[in-house]
């Protein structure tokens, strides 16, 4: 077992974070709560890839109107490639969904989704990833819209190189 540390601590020193996948050569990504620089204020949770002893924040897009918001990596291929979401906040930090993303490269990408509902909010969540990049399951959430598109196409995956 080893222990991957978090990407931010408390004011007293406590992390948390939770390892989603690893790949065939031990790297992971999961989420870690976050904090800001003094320890005191949560800021919520935020994706990462740990890599040759390190962890990378792989950030997320956006925080609400009180600094905080969510990412989470679900997948990790062998080329170092994770897939996950995002919440999604406007510039006022109003929440707008969940977006599926690709980081690869040193780079967070955002995968978008199929539509927004009346209110703009929108949900695109990818849970795998292949070595070759391709996505091996996503789901993609607008309600009426996925049953509609689930039962008018075979969409397989969708191949997002970089």
């Amino acid at each position: 077992m080893v222990n991957l540390g978090t990407v931010s601590t408390d004011v007293n020193g406590w992390g948390v974070g939770e390892g989603r996948a690893i790949n065939d050569i031990g790297e992971v990504t999961g989420y870690s709560r976050t904090f800001d620089d003094s320890g005191w204020k949560y800021t919520g949770i935020t994706a990462f890839l740990y890599s040759g002893g390190s962890m990378t924040n792989l950030g997320r897009f956006g925080t609400n109107s009180e600094g905080r918001g969510a990412s989470q990596g679900f997948a990790v291929n062998n080329a170092g490639q994770v897939i996950g979401y995002s919440e999604v906040y406007d510039s006022s930090g109003d929440y707008k969904g969940d977006t599926g993303f690709l980081y690869s490269g040193g780079r967070l990408i955002d995968l978008g989704n199929l539509g927004r509902d009346p209110s703009g909010v929108g949900y695109s969540l990818p849970y795998g990833i292949s070595d070759d990049g391709l996505l091996s399951a996503m789901r993609l959430t607008g309600m009426e819209i996925l049953m509609q598109v689930a039962r008018r196409s075979r969409l397989v995956g969708v191949n997002f190189r970089t």
